[in-house]
């Protein structure tokens, strides 16, 4: 990514341009991005290793270890798998790997700070209720009840126990490991950071061919017992498969729906992390939806994402509630219908504060959710936020995101007729 002076890879920057493709920081030192990590040595001199995770996580945590020649998973404590990377790698007899070690509420969690740009978007860090005043506030609530304090701190608790942990994760990875193509997690964005070892990704982007490819090969890798490379089958249809390599003290953003394989070709120790943001919502409820075709296991999914995306959406409505319209331009686009629901105004102020993709991407939320607030499903249901006039919440975000949707639809059109006279 080349960065014009006085750019940063932030917020601001991927609100104008977007984060559509990987960015890889050769250069730049992690404090740089806002990113701290763990220093390489002690302040007596004793280098940071595995032995290291493994003390500040808890060496009797135990972990899903990967076996790189059947992909299978089996447990060991930290412990026994320090003892396995301490073993020559000439002496091991498989290659094994670890790529799910969350250690947020650890010690080591206090040690590594994810980038700022994460954290500046990542919706639970926005959205998540963390506080009594986070419950209260203007919560659409079923039947206009009153909630006692008791329920709002019962739901305070849970709350904190439900939350989504997925921003801190430590991979350490044998030499020879490799980790098959897939896309992360409910379409997470995922920030990576080599502390020593080397990496070489292989990327293929998300379109929606080579997503149809992606799916139709993971759902048959199950079943058939001859085994397809997936850049073969994406090669063959006309796409590409991109390689990167990283090395160590360099740091990755791979951004929703990146459809990956890694390959490790030195033991190799990473911290990384995953995180939702509002600008590739469309990818991520598609990815979303692709893992419910695909019957993806519970324990593979991003945990409570359904709540966190009804979070989101009445965060955002108060956004746009806060906004005060002055003397609305009027526009004439003849689809564009005003009603009391939301005035002219406050929609043109949307448009303005937010991009299109941005909108575009709430205005697939608002489908998302009016038909989860239909559904009878457990599935649905039971991740419903507790006192939330679920009906009412999707109703109010799918009439303002009409609407926006409308009139970004319009300015479009008359953008493109004053270029063509």
């Amino acid at each position: 990514l080349k960065l014009g002076k006085g750019e940063e890879f932030d917020a601001a920057y991927v609100a104008e341009h977007g984060f559509r493709r990987p960015v890889l920081f050769a250069d730049k030192k992690p404090e740089q991005l806002g990113l701290r990590v763990p220093p390489p040595r002690d302040p007596n001199g004793a280098p940071f290793t595995y032995a290291t995770v493994a003390e500040l996580v808890g060496p009797f945590r135990p972990i899903q270890v990967i076996d790189t020649a059947t992909q299978l998973t089996t447990e060991y404590t930290l412990k026994e798998w320090v003892g396995y990377l301490e073993t020559p790698p000439k002496d091991r007899a498989r290659t094994l790997n670890v790529i799910t070690l969350e250690f947020s509420q650890t010690p080591l969690g206090k040690l590594v700070t994810e980038p700022k740009f994460a954290r500046d978007v990542d919706f639970v860090n926005l959205h998540w209720p963390q506080t009594l005043e986070d419950i209260r506030k203007s919560t659409p609530c079923s039947d206009g009840a009153k909630v006692s304090s008791e329920d709002i701190l019962h739901q305070l608790e849970v709350l904190k126990k439900d939350r989504p942990r997925v921003s801190k994760y430590c991979l350490m990875s044998a030499a020879g490991s490799y980790t098959d193509f897939h896309i992360d997690f409910g379409g997470t964005a995922v920030w990576y950071h080599l502390f020593f070892g080397r990496k070489i990704f292989y990327f293929v982007e998300p379109t929606p061919e080579n997503i149809k490819i992606y799916s139709k090969w993971a759902t048959n890798a199950r079943t058939k017992t001859s085994y397809e490379f997936l850049p073969d089958l994406i090669l063959a249809a006309g796409g590409k498969v991109y390689e990167v390599t990283l090395r160590k003290g360099q740091t990755l953003f791979i951004p929703s729906g990146w459809i990956h394989a890694v390959f490790t070709p030195e033991d190799s120790l990473v911290f990384g992390g995953n995180f939702v943001h509002r600008h590739s919502l469309e990818m991520q409820l598609d990815v979303f939806r692709l893992e419910r075709q695909m019957k993806v296991g519970r324990d593979f999914r991003f945990p409570n994402y359904q709540k966190l995306m009804w979070f989101c959406a009445r965060d955002f409505l108060e956004e746009c509630d806060r906004l005060r319209p002055r003397r609305p331009k009027r526009w004439d686009g003849k689809d564009f219908v005003v009603d009391s629901s939301i005035e002219q105004g406050r929609v043109q102020l949307i448009c303005k504060k937010y991009s299109p993709h941005v909108l575009r991407g709430y205005r697939a939320l608002a489908r998302q959710l009016e038909r989860w607030s239909m559904s009878k499903a457990k599935i649905a249901t039971e991740q419903f936020p507790e006192n939330m006039d679920v009906a009412k919440l999707s109703s109010r975000i799918g009439d303002v995101m009409k609407r926006c949707t409308i009139y970004i639809d319009w300015e479009e059109k008359e953008k493109l007729c004053a270029l063509r006279k």
